[in-house]
This record gives C-alpha cells, sequence and structure tokens, in this order.
C-alpha cells in the first residue's frame, strides 16, 4: 500500500511542470504556433529578433524579448499601437479601468503593452494566459479609442 501511494505522489510530482526562468524566441515562437496564432519572426539588420503576430483581429501585434541570456529571455513584451487622433482622456480612462496592460502616447500614436517578466519562473500556461488577457485588452482598447481592424 506504502508504494502505491509513493508512485502516486511520484507521477503527481513528475506531471506538474518545472517552472520557466527564461524563454528563448524559439521557444516563445513554438509556444504561440501552438495556441494557433500566426506568428512571423522579424530579423533586423541590428539589433534584437523579435516577432510579429496576428492578434485580436490584428496582423500588427509585436512582441520584443529582453534581458536575455543564454537560457533565454527573461522578459517579453506585446505591443500594439494606432495611428490616429486619440485623446490623453481616453488613454486616461482605459488605463483607470484595465489591468496588465497599460495605454500611452508617442509620436502620434496610441500605444497598447504588456510586460511578462519570467525570471521568479512560472508555467507555460501562465505565458498562454498572458497573451490571452492582451487579446481582451486589446479588444477593450480598440473599442475606446474607436478603431476597427
Amino acid at each position: 500500500m506504502r508504494g502505491w501511494v509513493l508512485a502516486v505522489f511520484m507521477g503527481l510530482a513528475l506531471a506538474q511542470e518545472a517552472p520557466v526562468r527564461a524563454l528563448s524566441l524559439g521557444q516563445m515562437e513554438a509556444l504561440l504556433r501552438g495556441m494557433g496564432l500566426e506568428v512571423e519572426r522579424v530579423v533586423p539588420k541590428e539589433g534584437t529578433p523579435y516577432l510579429r503576430l496576428g492578434l485580436g483581429g490584428l496582423e500588427k501585434v509585436w512582441l520584443y524579448p529582453d534581458y536575455c541570456l543564454e537560457a533565454g529571455c527573461q522578459i517579453y513584451t506585446l505591443q500594439a499601437g494606432f495611428e490616429g487622433k486619440v485623446g490623453l482622456e481616453k488613454i486616461n480612462a482605459f488605463n483607470r479601468d484595465h489591468r496588465f496592460g497599460r495605454a500611452y502616447l508617442s509620436e502620434g500614436a496610441a500605444w497598447l503593452e504588456s510586460d511578462l517578466d519570467l525570471s521568479g519562473g512560472v508555467n507555460t500556461e501562465a505565458v498562454r494566459e498572458w497573451v490571452r488577457t492582451f487579446e481582451e485588452l486589446l479588444a477593450a482598447f480598440m473599442e475606446e479609442i474607436g478603431f476597427a481592424p
């Protein structure tokens, strides 16, 4: 009986996913493709490669890696920009009413961003949930600023 209980607990321990503290851009790309998202790797002439996603009805949502070490990148940022006149009042209202992202104005465009810090360790489902949450934020932000994809 004791052996059976130990086997069950060992099986549960093995079934739990080890925390992820960094993901390479390739690992992140595979995870996003596994979610059924359209993903394109962008390799600039200078600088760090990043990903372009189709998300929330948009064709250009950017995913930027940051704080990259040998094991992978510990911070990722999702970002979408919207050209056109958007008042500061709408940006402030969005930031007041929504969590897990931030909106701001820069160079004549409205931007929505969200960061994910992996350094403390998360499971891959938390990464997927971050992307899904950003997609929900995108929909709310586009409604707030009157943007239709």
